[in-house]
């Protein structure tokens, strides 16, 4: 089982990749997290095997967070998930 933690600030976004990846045999979505510092704490807290991180998110943004997230993991508490980080921008700009 891949255990999978959605990061985004946007709930259509978090509750759209949430909805499609339930749909997935084999991967389960452990946590959510509406902004980085939440993020951090769902690292911590469910050590997921990938991360989908949205990289603008308000206060701590998506780089910073996975920065946090994976620091104590590299310190012989975990091994680092696999991160996928994306930006959705309103302005028709697509996904990068």
């Amino acid at each position: 089982m891949i255990r999978v933690l959605i990061c985004d600030d946007q709930d259509v976004v978090r509750e759209g990749l949430r909805t499609i990846l339930s749909t997935v045999v084999g991967i389960e979505v452990v946590a959510l997290a509406e902004d980085g510092a939440r993020a951090v704490e769902m690292f911590e807290r469910h050590k997921p095997d990938m991360v989908l991180m949205d990289l603008n998110m308000p206060g701590v943004n998506g780089i910073q967070a996975t920065r946090q997230g994976t620091r104590w993991m590299g310190e012989g508490r975990g091994r680092k998930p696999q991160i996928r980080r994306y930006d959705v921008r309103a302005q028709g700009q697509g996904v990068r």
